[in-house]
């Protein structure tokens, strides 16, 4: 499997009504590219295993409903050298400073450091 991160959105600014962040927070978008780059069929699981951690060490998990708005397909197993995106919201603290992106796959975890600019 080979992961790539095309688009960090910062607040997320989508008007799907699911996506309404609780006062003093923010939401934030991340799309993930997943490719097949194996010779074996399976099935993605980076919507339960993706997680962002902020300058002082916080988890935070992605949010099921608020990321299922943003799907345009539902995860389906990727064949050899098939590829899909998945969208992942987080909802965090509107001052949060994060600082990494973690991906957990069986009993790896790869990470993609994050703007800390906010």
């Amino acid at each position: 499997m080979t992961i790539s991160i095309p688009r960090v959105q910062d607040p997320e600014l989508s008007s799907f009504p699911e996506l309404d962040p609780a006062p003093g927070n923010r939401l934030l978008s991340i799309t993930v590219q997943v490719l097949n780059s194996g010779d074996v069929t399976f099935t993605p699981d980076v919507d339960d295993n993706a997680w962002l951690t902020d300058t002082r060490g916080v988890r935070y998990g992605s949010d099921p409903v608020m990321s299922a708005a943003l799907q345009a397909f539902p995860v389906t197993a990727l064949e050899p050298d098939w590829s899909l995106q998945r969208v992942l919201v987080f909802e965090v603290g509107a001052d949060t400073h994060l600082d990494i992106l973690h991906i957990r796959h069986e009993a790896d975890t790869a990470t993609w450091p994050l703007d800390t600019t906010r």
